[in-house]
């Protein structure tokens, strides 16, 4: 099967199932089951169930310096979009990056959402939404990309995040990011990869995180694996958010840097930021 849409820009989607997905991607730079680049858009009451394939054997067409996203749900959330109301049932499976796939500024994978980018005027709004699939990274060697992963999102910029549920309570594979082999990534996570200036309030995430053979940076956490704040004035916020997922690391090898790990968030760099009522309970 293909993506349900290519792009859409100010449109509306709602009330829109996808069942028995079954994508197999090699070169799109925006890939998403319901929509591949979402820009000033609007979707409401949407849910999809399948599986989505990503292998990258050569160059990704699109921009040179755009970032990429790739996700159960929506591809690349833009621009003053809303997504809400939303379930993503899909697994995603990244296999294999070849050296001819360019390098893009970032390379977010996610499961309900791969890139979200709002603006400095208006963020994307992500709320009342689930991720039940699951995120597994079988490449073997990514050192001409930049990941980012997570259950929730990729990469997240500019984003407010509501009643937000990431996996399922006594499931072991709802809500799961599994990132083996990999060389290096911007930060990795069972919620969200990387971000900068978000807003999030109430949370919670059963899914585990499982990170294989790294042998550069990395950058993991049970909600966030990297938090960037470096616009000087933002302060960003998270609030009553609850980690029942632990956090597995295995064949750590790093050749430079330091690693980061953590319960709720892997790394922060910047600008201050805010944590209340922040609870975790997984390893």
């Amino acid at each position: 099967t293909a993506p349900l849409f290519e792009a859409v820009d100010g449109a509306t989607i709602q009330n829109v199932k996808l069942t028995g997905v079954n994508i197999t991607e090699t070169a799109r730079l925006h890939v998403g089951a319901l929509v591949c680049d979402a820009v000033n858009a609007t979707i409401d009451n949407c849910s999809t169930e399948g599986a989505l394939t990503y292998t990258c054997s050569t160059a990704i067409v699109g921009a040179t310096n755009s970032s990429q996203g790739v996700a159960g749900l929506v591809g690349a959330l833009k621009g003053a979009s809303t997504l809400k109301n939303s379930t993503n049932g899909i697994n995603v499976t990244i296999t294999k990056y070849a050296a001819s796939c360019d390098k893009k500024v970032y390379n977010p994978f996610g499961a309900l959402v791969g890139y979200a980018q709002g603006t400095s005027a208006k963020n994307v709004v992500i709320s009342n939404c689930t991720n039940l699939g699951y995120v597994l990274s079988k490449v073997k060697s990514i050192t001409n990309v930049q990941p980012a992963v997570g259950g929730i999102a990729g990469f997240a910029h500019h984003v407010t995040l509501n009643n937000i549920t990431n996996g399922k309570e006594g499931d072991t594979t709802c809500g799961n990011v599994t990132f083996e082999q990999a060389q290096s990534c911007v930060g990795a996570a069972a919620v969200i990869g990387a971000c900068k200036n978000i807003t999030i309030d109430t949370l919670t995430n059963y899914g585990t995180f499982s990170y294989q053979q790294s042998i550069a940076f990395p950058y993991v956490g049970g909600i966030i694996g990297t938090w960037w704040d470096n616009d000087g004035t933002v302060t960003s916020e998270l609030s009553n958010i609850t980690n029942y997922g632990d956090v597995l690391v295995s064949k750590c090898s790093h050749k430079a840097g330091d690693p980061f790990f953590g319960g709720i968030i892997g790394r922060h760099a910047g600008d201050a930021v805010k944590l209340t009522n922040c609870t975790n309970h997984g390893d």
